[in-house]
C-alpha cells in the first residue's frame, strides 16, 4: 500500500508518501511542503481569507500531481488550528474536496497532539523520563508530556505565532515591551502546562516544527552542530539557543533574512517562535533540548498504517 498523508497545518502545508512492507517496515520516502499562511490576514477575525484560499488550492493542486504521478492508494489529509477555528473552515473544506476529491479531515487539539506524539515516537526513543514535547504551530501550540510507553498530559493552545505576531508585534526589530507583553500573555495562558511540568521534574524539550527547525538550520549552518546528525532528530544546548534568541531578537526584518540558514518563508514569525520556546525554558529550567524532523505528518501515516495493516 502507498499512503499519502496531507498535514494542512496554518503556515504550511506538508506532503508525505510512504509505504509498509510485507514485514512491518515502514518506508516514508517523499516529503514536500508548501507555505500557505493559511492564517495570514484573518486568524484574528476567525476567517481563511480568498488570499488565503487560493494559496491553499495552489498547494493541495501541486501536491495532487505528485500524487497522483505516484499512484497512491490513499490520501489521508488533516486540518488543524486554521481550519477548526474559521468560521468559513468547513465550507473551505467542502469546497476543497470538491474541486481535487481530498477530503480534509478537521481534527481538534486533542487528536493533533497525539498524532504529534506517534511521530516523535517514531522518529527517535523518548526515553523513560517524561519529556515536554512542544509544537509551535501558526494557530496553535500543541504541549504534550510523554515518555517512550505514553503520553502523561496533552494540551493544544491557540497561541501559535500568527496569532501572536497579530496581536503584539508592532515594530522591527521587536521592542522590549512587546517581547515583555508576549511572555506576559503566555504565562497566564499556560499556568496549567507550569504546574504539570513541575510535576513531572520536566528538564528536557522535544522541539517540533518550523521554529525549533529554522534554530536548528541556523545553528547547523554556524558549525555548532554536525550536519549528520539533521535527518531524524538532533540535540541543541540551552546556550546556543539562547544566542540564536539574541541574534534573531535584536534584528530587522531585512537583518534576519540574510542569517545562513534562516528559512526565508518563516523569517517574519520566527520571533513569536523564538520568544515563546525563550520563555518555557526560562520558566520550566528546561536543561536539554532535541529538535525532532517528525510530526504531525508521520504520526497519522503510522497509526493509519498501524489501525489498518497490522502485521
Amino acid at each position: 500500500m502507498k499512503i499519502a498523508v496531507i498535514d494542512c497545518g496554518t503556515n504550511t502545508f506538508n506532503l508525505l508518501i510512504g509505504t509498509r512492507d510485507s514485514r512491518g517496515q515502514e518506508n516514508l520516502y517523499i516529503k514536500k511542503k508548501q507555505y500557505v499562511k493559511m492564517g495570514e490576514g484573518g486568524i484574528s477575525h476567525l476567517y481563511i481569507t480568498e488570499a488565503a484560499q487560493k494559496r491553499c488550492i495552489d498547494a493541495l493542486t501541486f501536491f495532487k500531481k505528485e500524487i497522483d504521478k505516484e499512484g497512491c492508494d490513499t490520501i489521508i489529509a488533516k486540518g488543524t488550528s486554521a481550519f477548526r477555528n474559521a468560521k468559513n473552515g468547513k465550507q473551505f473544506a467542502s469546497e476543497i474536496h470538491q474541486k481535487l476529491n481530498i477530503n480534509i479531515e478537521i481534527i481538534d487539539g486533542e487528536q493533533e497532539s497525539e498524532y504529534i506524539y506517534w511521530g516523535i515516537k517514531n522518529c527517535f526513543d523518548i526515553g523513560l523520563h517524561p519529556s515536554l514535547i512542544v509544537d509551535i504551530g501558526g494557530g496553535s501550540v500543541e504541549f504534550i508530556i510523554a515518555n517512550r510507553e505514553r503520553i502523561f498530559w496533552k494540551k493544544s493552545v491557540e497561541i501559535g505565532v500568527q496569532r501572536l505576531l497579530d496581536i503584539f508585534q508592532k515594530s522591527d526589530p521587536i521592542q522590549a515591551k512587546e517581547i515583555d507583553a508576549i511572555e506576559n500573555y503566555i504565562e497566564k495562558e499556560l499556568l496549567e502546562l507550569f504546574d504539570v511540568s513541575k510535576q513531572y521534574n520536566i528538564t528536557n524539550i522535544i522541539g517540533v516544527s518550523g521554529t525549533f527547525t529554522t534554530i536548528g538550520d541556523i545553528l547547523l549552518f554556524q558549525e555548532t552542530l554536525e550536519t549528520e546528525r539533521k535527518y531524524r532528530h538532533f540535540p541543541i544546548n540551552t546556550e546556543d539557543f539562547f544566542k540564536v534568541y539574541t541574534i534573531l531578537t535584536s534584528k530587522r526584518r531585512e537583518e534576519r533574512m540574510n542569517i545562513p540558514g534562516m528559512n526565508k518563508e518563516r523569517v517574519d514569525m520566527i520571533i513569536e517562535g523564538c520568544v515563546l520556546a525563550y520563555f518555557l525554558i526560562k520558566k520550566i529550567g528546561i536543561q536539554t533540548i532535541d529538535i525532532s524532523n517528525y510530526s504531525l505528518k508521520e504520526g497519522v501515516f503510522h497509526s493509519y498504517m498501524k489501525n489498518n495493516y497490522e502485521i
